[in-house]
């Protein structure tokens, strides 16, 4: 594995993706909610028009979307998980505007009632069996949301969520993630980084959900994630061989995150997982 990378020249969704295992058979879904998260991103429900093929896919996969009339095939993460889809029926997916053709799509003109089809793919998940199998620590949703009765995954112990965005206003699914916080205390913690806002103060409201912000995780603003931060924040772990890391972001913060990991904290390169669609 190489944590260095040159920018590439495809910018086509299938051509970056090519090399990516994906399930061969396609899937007509139905957009059943459409709501605002943030002031560029819009997240969009999806229910399946029948139950066969079925879909199924573990945390982090994507999808390769097929709009009608719109040549370029769209991919976006799945931000539901599994377990969510057994119950619901439904997966989601958030979307940033951009004016690629199928984010633009899904902005300015997708509506109530859409069918397009969808496609599984993706080489960047969390599988619960094989993380055990591995010894290894690491963060699923499913895993956090206990049911009355049942104890939560007993092979995670601890998980650090390093979240940037801009601004306060673009931390998708804040509240989310603090729920899950304080769910779960002692077992999860978040540290957001805002890179261009100052540090916020509980009289602070988000434009989206115009709700104030109290009792919330560490905000670090004005800097982006960096070596001496990983540093601090891991190598007070005396067993670190149980560490699990997940990146996902710009292609080159990716390769200069796994890199400090490997070189600064010491990882090996086998404990990091990278979501590069190239």
């Amino acid at each position: 594995m190489s944590f260095s990378s040159s920018p590439s020249k495809k910018s086509n969704h299938e051509e970056r993706t090519a090399s990516i295992l994906r399930r061969p058979e396609k899937v007509s879904v139905v957009i059943r909610k459409i709501t605002q998260e943030t002031p560029t991103v819009k997240s969009f429900v999806l229910e399946p028009k029948v139950t066969t093929p079925k879909i199924d896919f573990l945390p982090g996969q994507w999808l390769d979307v097929f709009i009608p009339n719109v040549s370029t095939v769209g991919g976006f993460s799945i931000t539901s998980t599994p377990r969510h889809f057994h119950l619901t029926n439904t997966l989601d997916l958030a979307i940033k505007y951009s004016t690629h053709p199928p984010a633009k799509w899904f902005h300015e003109e997708a509506t109530l009632g859409n069918v397009v089809d969808i496609r599984v793919g993706g080489e960047f998940y969390y599988d619960d069996q094989e993380e055990r199998e591995n010894g290894t620590q690491s963060i699923d949703n499913i895993s956090l949301q206990k049911e009355p009765g049942k104890a939560a995954n007993n092979n995670i112990e601890k998980i650090q969520l390093l979240y940037s965005a801009k601004t306060l206003d673009e931390l998708l699914f804040f509240e989310r993630i603090e729920r899950l916080k304080k769910n779960n205390s002692g077992l999860f913690d978040c540290f957001y980084f805002l890179t261009r806002e100052d540090s916020p103060t509980s009289s602070t409201t988000f434009t989206a959900t115009t709700k104030s912000i109290e009792n919330i995780s560490t905000f670090i603003c004005r800097q982006r994630i960096n070596e001496k931060f990983l540093i601090d924040l891991l190598t007070d772990d005396n067993d670190l061989k149980h560490l699990k890391s997940f990146l996902c972001g710009p292609t080159q913060m990716q390769d200069d995150v796994a890199g400090w990991l490997v070189k600064g904290v010491g990882l090996s390169e086998n404990q990091i997982v990278l979501e590069k669609w190239e």
